[in-house]
């Protein structure tokens, strides 16, 4: 028993103060260590090889700032000890409590320029931040700048400070306060006992040169939150000069204003531990709010693991890239396969899979690695990095791409969940009771760059999402080669020679696993339509494909540009495709390209590529095109750069290289009936040059209850389900409509639609009592189905299906009347054929389309297609006559024959 007490005895600790007086002896020791692997020149070099390479100084460095922050923070307890305890009464002397009042400053001068000096990301902002608060100061500031601090960037002037004087200072002041250093020897060993494994197990901090959220140390970053919100950095630096003043004024109050002050003391400590959990925890990227349970919720790491490596280095094996050595590069160095500018000689390989670089030890090196970087979830920390492409990943999440804002909107619309069908609604949004948000996680919610990419891989046919890898991972055979190896667990033993390619090579398939359903447009533009037969169906027929997803697609006439080899990405760009920091409700709102930018007589927008964008030259770069005095397109809706077109002849030639192999090809002006005269001056090009386009009738949706089903969100069955049926699916010239949103054009533009759904919506099963519901609905769809040859006057004026009345014979009689013999059965619900958007010579109301400001064609419009129609015929579209109706349609009516026949009506 007496032994145990002696024990306890000998563990006891003294006083705050003398505890605080072992760190600081334990601070100084390490710090002359240190000095010796410690590179003035290379300051952030130098920590990062030593971190990394260098055990035996690594923990000196641990012990140095583990030993700083206990001697700070028993610092401050050791001063509250002295004024709640009145222990600054044993301070006889003015003198002695105005110096230790004064060290406070330099107590803090000593910590932070020690943070400085490891020259990282953060050290840097420090710097600035503490330049801007000494410079602030009235008369005085920059002369205090120039002693203390010294130019951004250089440190030698806060390493002769931080080594000497201001350490010498505080020691100074320190033993005029105690009298002497002489600490008993348990609470010696016990504090080097506590600082020794607090060293072993956590790493001091050293982070990035360049990031979006640059943090100081704990004790600092109060100080930050202050200044977010000061209009000037003067009010803190005075303010913060008057603590250590009024420290001093303690020793002269009564002991009332003695309680008070030391209450506004206690008091401004609670703030500034609020200001300091503010920062840490609520201040995100460049300092921006954000809550723990956003899903782009990021901090800073307060504690990093360590295990020191003490094996053998060879220093060859330590790659030094952007200012740092990078411990990854040890075994992954030689890897091949990645595209000129993701190369790890350059950007080494925590820049995108993140994990620990400043460790030469497996385990801890891929701690809170991102085995799939580039998913949104990460996007920021490895694509967006700063140095990389940060705009970007905060242009993507609020893209189409990723939001699915018009598919969301649209289906809660048409459920009754949503008043118009627009809105800015999110994947995000998407709950998980209401009839539309279940039946979006079950038929919709797959096709959304949010969606994670799990697992390594090329983007198979079913794997949509993976954000940025969705278009810019490229697998070729070496590569799945490698993926092979992975799979098989080769690469636990060794490192993986060959990476798959991370850049603008970006074909059509990687654009097919969303872009197969709903319009189409990916299998539409290489000449396939998806039909209702089954798999079975299409084996041994050659106009027959059978997809991945068991789908059955039946061959059909490609779009001329997919003949030319052209690919997606040659007309549809970054600022589409990624986004411009734009909200848009639809798809149609976020195209920025238009068939006349390109196809035009004289190009009426254009620049040269050296006064674009820095993201529209960056890639004209990696795609090696010349940027010297060459000009190119800018799209007529935005402005938006073509960055793969060349104008010539002050506009009056046009190029393109393709992307698929860099060949140059000539865009030829339209044909002169595109422009001639004024009677179609509202049709948009899709109008005559679509060759067809896909249209489903005959949709019924309804909800299975006791049907296991699949949710596309978390990737999980469900008991219950919506299901759709289809009747039929055809591929046929479109149907045309207006877009009355296209102000440009008086009366709105005549362009293509499709049926969206002529559905019946059965949500019966879902909640009893709601009932079926049915829509006629249409919508706009550019098919990407395009054809040199423009479709037949006849195709449109003689058509009923392009009129909007379905399928059928269209008549005209020689008493001047147009007969409609519907080829399908009206239906039930509104009394039109099944297939139709408006009633023959009948006006459609609202709502008719899944946009606001598009309907079909109203009477007045009906009647004037007809009797060009009626003109038809008879007269052949190429004669004299209707060339003549192009260029004024009514002057050709008052000057007609007397045989000819107008429409009665």
């Amino acid at each position: 028993m007496k032994k145990l007490k002696e024990i306890l005895h000998y563990l006891s600790f003294d006083t705050w103060g003398w505890v605080a007086t072992s760190a600081l002896i334990l601070c100084a020791v390490s710090g002359v260590l240190l000095a010796v692997p410690y590179d003035l020149i290379n300051p952030y070099l130098s920590v990062t090889r030593l971190v990394t390479a260098n055990p035996a100084a690594s923990y000196v460095r641990n012990i140095h700032y583990w030993s700083a922050q206990l001697f700070l923070i028993l610092t401050i307890i050791h001063i509250f000890d002295h004024l709640l305890f009145v222990y600054e009464n044993r301070v006889r002397k003015k003198g002695v409590w105005l110096r230790l009042s004064i060290s406070v400053i330099f107590v803090f001068y000593v910590m932070i320029s020690g943070f400085i000096l490891k020259a990282d990301g953060d050290s840097l902002q420090a710097q600035r931040i503490l330049e801007s608060l000494i410079g602030s100061l009235p008369f005085v500031g920059s002369l205090l700048t120039e002693t203390f601090v010294g130019q951004s960037g250089n440190f030698q002037l806060l390493y002769i400070h931080h080594v000497s004087t201001a350490t010498i200072i505080v020691f100074i002041v320190v033993i005029e306060h105690v009298r002497s250093l002489n600490v008993s020897t348990n609470t010696f060993i016990i504090t080097t006992a506590i600082i020794a494994g607090l060293s072993i197990l956590f790493r001091a901090p050293v982070n990035e040169l360049n990031s979006d959220m640059m943090k100081g140390p704990w004790y600092f970053i109060g100080l930050q939150e202050i200044l977010h919100w000061l209009p000037n950095p003067v009010f803190l630096t005075i303010g913060l000069l008057l603590l250590p003043l009024l420290l001093y004024l303690v020793f002269f109050m009564t002991a009332r204003l003695k309680q008070t002050t030391v209450g506004v003391f206690l008091f401004l400590l609670v703030i500034y531990g609020l200001l300091t959990i503010t920062g840490l925890f609520f201040r995100g990227p460049m300092w921006q709010w954000q809550w723990p349970w956003q899903d782009d919720y990021r901090t800073t790491r307060l504690l990093t693991p360590d295990r020191l490596f003490f094996g053998e280095v060879n220093p060859d094996s330590l790659r030094v890239l952007n200012g740092r050595v990078e411990g990854c590069m040890g075994c992954h160095a030689g890897m091949t396969g990645f595209s000129e500018a993701h190369k790890p000689e350059y950007i080494g390989c925590y820049s995108c899979h993140g994990g620990d670089p400043l460790t030469l030890n497996k385990t801890l090196a891929h701690k809170n690695m991102y085995p799939v970087p580039g998913n949104l979830s990460n996007a920021a920390m490895s694509c967006g990095k700063v140095g990389c492409h940060p705009s970007i990943t905060e242009r993507v999440p609020i893209s189409l791409m990723a939001s699915l804002s018009g598919i969301i909107s649209v289906d809660r619309w048409i459920f009754g969940e949503n008043s118009l069908p627009t809105g800015d609604a999110t994947i995000r949004d998407i709950g998980n009771k209401t009839a539309a948000d279940i039946h979006l996680r079950n038929l919709c919610a797959g096709c959304h760059l949010g969606s994670e990419k799990l697992t390594p891989g090329p983007p198979e046919w079913l794997d949509r999402g993976g954000g940025c890898l969705a278009c810019h991972l490229s697998y070729d055979e070496r590569a799945l080669s490698a993926l092979n190896l992975l799979k098989n667990g080769v690469f636990n033993i060794e490192a993986p020679s060959f990476h798959p390619a991370i850049g603008l090579e970006i074909n059509n398939d990687h654009c097919k696993s969303c872009h197969s359903r709903s319009g189409r447009i990916s299998m539409n533009y290489e000449g396939w339509h998806e039909t209702i037969l089954k798999p079975e169906d299409a084996e041994g027929k050659h106009d027959l494909k059978l997809f991945p997803d068991q789908r059955v697609f039946s061959k059909q006439v490609p779009d001329v540009h997919h003949k030319a080899g052209m690919l997606c990405i040659d007309c549809h760009g970054s600022y589409e495709l990624m986004g411009d920091g734009n909200i848009y409700m639809h798809k149609e709102d976020a195209v920025k390209v238009q068939c006349d930018d390109c196809h035009t007589q004289k190009v009426k927008r254009q620049a040269k590529i050296e006064d674009t964008d820095q993201e529209s030259r960056l890639i004209a770069w990696l795609r090696n095109y010349k940027v010297e005095d060459v000009n190119v397109v800018l799209t007529q809706k935005s402005g938006h750069v073509l960055i793969n077109t060349r104008v010539e002849e002050n506009g009056n030639l046009l190029k393109m290289i393709k992307k698929s192999d860099g060949s140059l090809v000539l865009m030829k002006p339209p044909a002169k009936a595109c422009s001639a005269g004024k009677a179609h001056n509202r049709l948009s090009c899709d109008a005559c040059h679509t060759g067809w386009a896909p249209q489903c009738i005959g949709c019924h949706n309804s909800y299975e209850p006791n049907t296991e089903g699949f949710d596309m969100l978390n990737k999980k069955s469900r008991k219950g389900t919506w299901v759709e049926f289809l009747s039929e699916g055809l591929a046929e010239l479109p149907v045309l409509g207006v877009n009355e949103s296209d102000i440009a054009i008086k009366g709105g533009r005549v362009t293509t639609f499709i049926p969206g759904m002529i559905m019946t919506l059965d949500k019966e099963a879902f909640k009893k009592g709601s009932g079926h519901v049915f829509h006629r609905l249409y919508a706009p769809a550019s098919a990407h189905t395009t054809q040199r040859v423009g479709r037949s006057c006849e195709s449109c004026h003689n058509s009923s299906l392009a009129i909007g009345y379905g399928r059928g014979s269209m008549k005209f009689s020689a008493q001047g009347k147009w007969i409609f013999d519907a080829q399908y059965a009206n239906n039930k619900n509104d009394g039109l054929p099944e297939d139709a958007w408006t009633g023959f010579l009948k006006e459609r109301r609202e709502p008719a389309s899944t946009r606001i400001g598009m309907r079909p064609f109203n009477i007045k419009e009906q009647k004037r297609i007809l009797t060009a129609g009626a003109c038809l015929t008879c007269h052949k579209s190429n004669s004299v006559v209707m060339n003549d109706a192009l260029i004024d349609f009514d002057k050709v009516i008052e000057r007609k024959a007397k045989q000819c026949i107008l429409p009665i009506w």
